[in-house]
């Protein structure tokens, strides 16, 4: 397991699997903002969306990856997995941010009108930013775990899960343990970066 520190490869792979999980993340949470906000204003956009969400969160994982396999190819389809996986969660907790939103405050907003753009600044992030925090630590840990998996799966040129599969295809049981060791390392490491951000904002306020 320490022997891959000193190989440029080992970094250039992790980067890789970091990457693609990034790519889904980014998409959605960028998806769960803006339906989240505009859920939050208006409810019947939450109630349509709440059925779609909760189809979203029904399917297996393997149903994902194996539909997006075949419709994308094998290096597309751990972005557009990484997706389906994270976007209900992280679209739940900001319309919960959204929804916590005092009636003081909204009494407010009514007395003192603003812009949508306005409100969205001013009010709806920093209501939700919270939320959005810790949503975004669940999510990358998950998210990270899901591209590999998805990786393995989809058989990818490169990255972790492709270690793994083929070690799995060498019976190579030491370097699928200290791959897995590094997921475990990586996920617990940006689970404490997370952790200080919202004990450090927690403090602030």
């Amino acid at each position: 397991m320490l022997t891959n520190i000193v190989t440029p490869s080992f970094y250039y792979t992790v980067s890789v699997t970091i990457i693609r999980m990034l790519n889904g993340l980014s998409v959605a949470l960028i998806s769960a903002l803006i339906l989240g906000v505009l859920g939050g204003i208006y409810p019947k956009i939450a109630d349509y969306f709440s059925i779609v969400n909760d189809i979203i969160k029904t399917i297996p994982n393997i149903s994902y990856i194996i539909i997006v396999l075949i419709w994308l190819g094998s290096e597309g389809s751990v972005t557009v997995v990484t997706f389906f996986i994270l976007f209900p969660g992280l679209y739940a907790n900001i319309l919960l941010g959204m929804n916590s939103l005092t009636q003081d405050l909204k009494d407010v907003m009514a007395v003192y009108p603003e812009t949508l753009f306005n409100k969205i600044k001013k009010v709806y992030l920093p209501q939700i930013f919270p939320y959005l925090l810790s949503g975004l630590k669940v999510a990358f840990g998950l998210g990270f775990k899901v591209s590999v998996m998805a990786e393995i799966l989809s058989q990818v040129k490169v990255g972790i899960g492709k270690q793994i599969y083929y070690a799995r295809n060498m019976l190579d049981m030491t370097s699928i343990i200290a791959w897995t060791l590094w997921i475990i390392i990586i996920s617990l490491l940006v689970d404490q970066v997370f952790e200080k951000i919202i004990d450090h904002r927690t403090k602030n306020n």
